[in-house]
């Protein structure tokens, strides 16, 4: 993982700041059509999106504060529904800061993982009953697009929950978010917010671009270990063309399952036997 200070990120920061620095200068004196919240918003959204798009942890903190903040200005307008989301976000954003730091292998540094179909199909029907259950709430209030606007959040959520595990698919996740936010603040009329979304995916593009170059990088690298783990193995009498271990005339089910694993030539082997454990 890169650290924020490192010259490859620092070198890439002159551009993200000069467009933070005109964004809020512009709010400020009303030479753009944004009010100080929008303009915040979007330049901690920008600066999460990409730094997560670096695999940098530092992205976790930056949206963390903000969506503190986000808390404290929704209560005092009294929106409790946004308050409560941003209060959601503060957990995944600790959730997320924790584990990229410490929710890998011996509690190190988490490594980019693939998504099992296990997880998705979880997931898919978490979404489902939460966006049935945030539709019905939003048609109680009158809101102007109650299901686009609950489907959005709740899948900005799970796309959340995925970058949070540092899962290669989040980005697939996030650009579909991203599109149907486009059509959305269009159709509400705002197509300011309509274009800020359409950067937004752009840099999801750039994530999903850089995370499998990231990932590709990793598979290379694991390949003489898992090489070496299986020549060990040989020499320890196991035979590639045996799919399990005999004791006593039974195959031994699980060291089937194990062996199979092993055999998969991508990275997170380790983590889909995990998953389906």
């Amino acid at each position: 993982m890169r650290s924020a200070l490192s010259p490859d990120t620092g070198g890439r920061l002159g551009i993200p700041a000069i467009l933070s620095i005109a964004l809020g200068v512009g709010s400020a004196t009303r030479l753009l059509p944004f009010d100080w919240l929008e303009a915040f918003g979007f330049i901690r959204g920008a600066w999460g999106v990409w730094l997560q798009v670096r695999e940098n942890v530092w992205n976790w903190p930056i949206q963390l504060i903000s969506s503190a903040l986000y808390v404290v200005v929704f209560l005092h307008a009294r929106l409790f529904s946004d308050a409560s989301l941003n209060v959601l976000y503060v957990a995944l954003y600790l959730l997320g800061w924790f584990w990229w730091l410490r929710g890998g292998e011996n509690h190190g540094e988490l490594h980019i993982a693939r998504l099992t179909p296990r997880m998705a199909l979880l997931l898919a029907g978490l979404a489902v009953i939460a966006t049935a259950g945030w539709t019905t709430f939003l048609s109680s209030i009158a809101d102007s697009a109650p299901f686009l606007d609950a489907f959005t959040t709740v899948l900005s959520l799970v796309a959340l929950l995925l970058t949070a595990r540092k899962i290669f698919e989040s980005w697939h996740l996030w650009i579909f978010v991203n599109l149907v936010s486009i059509g959305l603040y269009i159709y509400k009329g705002l197509p300011l917010t309509a274009v800020l979304y359409a950067i937004f995916a752009g840099l999801s593009v750039a994530g999903l671009i850089n995370w499998h170059h990231l990932l590709h990088r990793r598979q290379e690298a694991e390949r003489p270990e898992l090489a070496h783990h299986l020549s060990r193995r040989r020499a320890n009498g196991y035979r590639p063309d045996t799919l399990a271990g005999v004791h006593g005339g039974v195959p031994d089910l699980a060291r089937s399952r194990s062996v199979r694993r092993w055999h998969l030539p991508v990275a997170g082997s380790l983590s889909l036997l995990e998953g389906d454990s």
